[in-house]
């Protein structure tokens, strides 16, 4: 006695289309628990931990960003050229030792509320 007559490549289908069924059933319950677990315990800490991680290593994007920042808001040629990488340098320092400080004190409240120290919180 056979159970399926159907050819292989229409179990093949059919196995495919009861794999998605399946899968696709635990996605409302895996969103609720994304919903849930926005306010974790430490997530505020492990935010500014990674927020000082992206500081220190992206500290120097200040660089090039700071240069066309220069010469959108230049007249001269020569402030686009000294300017913007002086400034630059001095933002990105800012940036990487913020970046520092935050890695460092992550597990501490500093400032209140784990707060970024700089504004924006990321290059771009």
């Amino acid at each position: 006695m056979k159970l399926c007559t159907a050819s292989p490549r229409a179990r093949q289908i059919i196995g495919l289309v009861m794999v998605v069924v399946l899968l696709s059933s635990s996605l409302p319950a895996y969103a609720q628990y994304e919903v849930e677990r926005k306010d974790f315990p430490g997530k505020r800490q492990l935010t500014k931990l990674a927020r000082g991680l992206a500081n220190i290593f992206s500290g120097w994007a200040e660089i090039p960003k700071e240069i066309y920042t220069q010469s959108k808001e230049a007249e001269m040629f020569g402030s686009v050229v000294f300017a913007g990488p002086v400034v630059g340098a001095g933002k990105a320092l800012a940036r990487t030792a913020t970046g520092i400080f935050e890695t460092v004190t992550f597990f501490l409240p500093i400032p209140e509320d784990y707060a970024p120290i700089i504004e924006p919180e990321y290059v771009f």
